[in-house]
């Protein structure tokens, strides 16, 4: 079967899960089950295949059952046909994670990214998230997706961090008087030489990301809504104002020096920056109905979805959690006409009474 599909999983002492094995046949698999049985958890697995993490929990052991020191995923999956076995393990008696490709220890995802599972989950609750909360949320979803596409942006990003936590540290020895000032002014260019190089490139890494995405965003985004004076738009806001090169990022970071200082902090970097949802020219977090606001967020992932496909030569898997629990009927409807036909698709719910038809009816049922 050509493209990314995912056959076997298997889960021990993952969260509720002690010890589960599932074989999937088809390219849309419906998992039914009550509240609290293990459906997005089953979801999440896969998700935690697909990134070394998952949006439910950022630390590891929260996955463990609570039993257990470790636990341990694997799956069965092709990519064009080409068999590969993927083995996760987290906990027990070192905390770093262990990886194994085809019975091949790797130590980190970064070696293998081209060959994991790649998903896309949607639950649309937690998904309006990146439309209403706070900056951070939709940076860490940018950085996701680019750690992911780019082989280059985790390394810029992770050196970039590195970076700016010396740089703060060193602020802070400013205000506080404990070294030589000019010794540490002088460190201070050394710092600001190093984030604009990294800086730089990750902003520069995000424009490109936005220009690609922001053809098909606007085009789902006609398609789930029903109105067609709506204008929908992205708009990234980099607070370094002038990111043109590499000098000219370190000049902006050298004029703003001073307020640094004056704040103890670095207030400015792809760190402080943030991108807009709009519509009509107006921030649809504070202007946006709520149907405009699930709109937006339902666009930004089926838009997702077709840029990954452009990328990695293959659609990856879709992961749609409860999503008919949080959406109206016509968003419903918009969801299911827009899925992509070549993705495998696990959608959970309570049941399939109502639920939008779906053109390709040739589905598999697992129920919990």
């Amino acid at each position: 079967m050509s493209g990314l599909f995912l056959k076997k999983l298997y889960l021990k002492d993952y969260r509720n899960y002690k010890l589960a094995e599932f074989e999937f046949h088809k390219k849309i698999i419906f998992i039914i089950g009550n509240n609290a049985i293990g459906k997005s958890n089953l979801l999440e697995a896969i998700q935690t295949l697909s990134f070394g993490t998952s949006h439910r929990a950022e630390t590891e052991r929260f996955k463990i059952n609570f039993s257990e020191d470790f636990f341990s995923l694997k799956a069965d999956y092709e990519i064009d046909s080409k068999a590969f076995q993927y083995e996760y393990t987290s906990g027990g008696e070192s905390t770093r994670r262990r990886i194994k490709l085809n019975n091949i220890t790797y130590s980190s995802f970064r070696e293998i990214k081209d060959y994991i599972l790649k998903s896309i989950s949607f639950k649309a609750k937690e998904s309006l998230e990146i439309v209403r909360d706070s900056p951070s949320n939709r940076r860490d979803w940018l950085d996701l997706n680019l750690c992911l596409l780019d082989k280059y942006y985790s390394e810029n990003l992770q050196k970039y961090q590195k970076c700016l936590e010396h740089r703060n540290r060193l602020l802070k020895n400013l205000a506080e008087g404990f070294r030589n000032r000019e010794a540490c002014l002088e460190e201070l260019s050394v710092w600001d030489s190093n984030i604009s190089k990294y800086g730089f490139e990750i902003i520069k890494a995000r424009k490109d990301f936005f220009s690609e995405i922001i053809s098909p965003y606007k085009e789902a985004y006609f398609n789930i809504s029903a109105s067609k004076d709506e204008i929908p738009d992205l708009n990234y806001q980099s607070s370094i104002i002038n990111n043109q090169t590499n000098e000219s990022y370190l000049e902006f970071l050298e004029s703003k020096r001073s307020e640094d200082m004056r704040r103890v902090m670095s207030c400015f970097g792809p760190h402080r920056d943030d991108f807009l949802f709009l519509l009509n020219n107006k921030e649809v977090r504070h202007y946006g109905s709520q149907g405009q606001q699930r709109s937006s967020s339902l666009a930004l992932h089926i838009a997702q979805i077709n840029l990954w496909k452009k990328i990695l030569n293959h659609d990856p898997i879709l992961l749609l959690d409860d999503v008919c629990a949080e959406l109206d009927l016509s968003r419903q409807e918009s969801l299911f006409a827009n899925l992509p036909v070549n993705s495998q698709i696990f959608i959970t719910t309570t049941h399939l009474v109502n639920l939008p038809r779906l053109e390709n009816q040739d589905y598999q049922i697992i129920s919990l």
